[in-house]
């Protein structure tokens, strides 16, 4: 997996995009606190990517999942860098975004979508099947 940086001044267009993209894709957030030794915890997993959005002071970005009773917000404050995650295949896979004092937040997106779920059967997306 590859980490392709989003220099600041493109963070609003680049998270604007990113949303359409992806809305209603799986996806999975996962926090890291600050310092070498901190632990990983997942949040949020298999619910709907609703949206990535930069707040206007430029120091937060909000990340939404879910819909209706079932959602979550995870803020991120004090944003120091944006970092688009890649597949071998240059595939988009999630987003990574480090905080000022060394936490973090990942979102990593799944290969299916709600789009694609019929019968309760998810139906893997391929190159020749882009999500709606």
């Amino acid at each position: 997996m590859r980490c392709v940086d989003i220099p600041p001044t493109e963070w609003a267009d680049f998270c604007e995009r990113f949303s359409r993209r992806h809305r209603g894709q799986l996806a999975a957030t996962f926090v890291k606190g600050a310092g070498d030794t901190a632990a990983t915890r997942c949040t949020a997993r298999d619910l709907p990517f609703a949206a990535v959005t930069l707040d206007p002071n430029q120091r937060d970005i909000t990340l939404c999942l879910g819909e209706g009773k079932l959602h979550i917000t995870e803020c991120v404050h004090e944003v120091a860098s944006l970092f688009m995650l890649e597949g071998e295949n240059g595939a988009e896979t999630g987003l990574r975004i480090d905080r000022t004092d060394d936490s973090g937040v990942m979102l990593t997106m799944h290969a299916t979508d709600l789009g694609n779920v019929r019968g309760g059967h998810a139906k893997a997306l391929t190159p020749s099947q882009p999500s709606a």
